[in-house]
């Protein structure tokens, strides 16, 4: 049978929705619709297309503040590892407790990481309020820059934390919106069943299936062969819903040859045998069922294994 199976991806989800709004306004005051009209849809699809932008323009606006979150550290970062190095004159080549003043313990070596870069920070302020000869100001390793990345640092963390959580809030609104589109179209099928019959010819012009009529399986997706012995192959997809079996061919001439049929299955998985060792093939499925068969997959390319040389 035909069945009507409402997307959940944006983008099909969109694009059935504007198949569903063209019937809806070529036929559907003709049968009539009165409750999937096609200013209702219409009114789901504009909220649906806000939300999904606004989760664009935020996605886009969390990454540049990532970024300069991002700088920040790799900034604070090589001004943390100048000023270490810097402070060894007075605090010594490797670690002592003369270091802990500095914000280190245990080693001298500088974390990246927020977590080690803004307590250090703090730390290295505290330390030129109280040894202010120790500053360099020529080269900016003073309290005010250890002040200012700080804030710096501080200030970008708070960015990125507030962008995602618009983020987060935008998202759901967009699947909010998602959610009441998909709804949207379940009921106008429903509302189409209970107004036409599974077989009226007007199902397509929304972009659906006609219910009452026989359909062939989807096209099998993930084809994946490899070798499983001497001149073997185990070949497995996908499973493909409303499918009694699936049909597997072979092509052994890369250029010019054509598929040929190497047997079927009742499941996705099968052992192909007496094949050429170390000949290359595309492997080819289909699925189908009584009302027919799909297209043949995107072929899968493999080399059965080659007897083993005598030694």
């Amino acid at each position: 049978m035909g069945r009507n199976i409402i997307p959940v991806p944006y983008d099909p989800l969109m694009g059935l929705t504007t198949q569903c709004i063209n019937g809806a306004t070529s036929v559907g005051s003709g049968i009539p619709l009165t409750t999937n009209t096609p200013e209702a849809i219409s009114g789901n699809r504009t909220v649906l297309l806000n939300a999904q932008s606004s989760y664009k323009l935020i996605s886009a606006a969390l990454k540049e503040v990532y970024e300069e979150y991002h700088g920040q550290l790799e900034g604070t970062y090589l001004w943390s590892v100048r000023t270490r190095d810097y402070l060894k004159q007075y605090l010594g080549n490797s670690f002592n407790q003369a270091w802990v003043q500095a914000g280190y313990y245990n080693s001298i070596a500088v974390g990246r990481s927020d977590s080690f870069l803004s307590p250090l920070l703090a730390t290295t302020n505290a330390l030129f309020d109280e040894h202010e000869e120790w500053q360099d100001a020529p080269h900016g390793i003073t309290a005010e820059q250890a002040q200012s990345l700080y804030d710096s640092l501080s200030n970008a963390r708070s960015a990125v934390n507030q962008t995602r959580l618009a983020r987060s809030m935008a998202k759901q609104a967009r699947d909010a919106a998602l959610t009441a589109m998909r709804v949207r179209l379940i009921g106008l099928c429903a509302e189409l069943k209970q107004k036409i019959g599974p077989d009226d010819p007007r199902w397509l012009a929304f972009g659906l299936n006609i219910p009452g009529a026989a359909s062939t399986p989807a096209v099998p997706q993930n084809v994946n062969a490899v070798s499983y012995g001497v001149g073997q192959f185990l070949v497995t997809c996908d499973a493909v819903s409303n499918t009694t079996h699936y049909r597997y061919f072979l092509q052994a001439n890369l250029e010019t040859g054509e598929p040929t049929f190497a047997g079927d299955s009742p499941t996705p998985t099968l052992v192909i045998s007496g094949l050429e060792p170390g000949w290359p093939y595309l492997v080819y499925v289909s699925a189908a069922d009584e009302a027919g068969e799909s297209d043949l997959s995107e072929p899968a390319e493999a080399t059965p294994l080659a007897l083993e040389k005598a030694a």
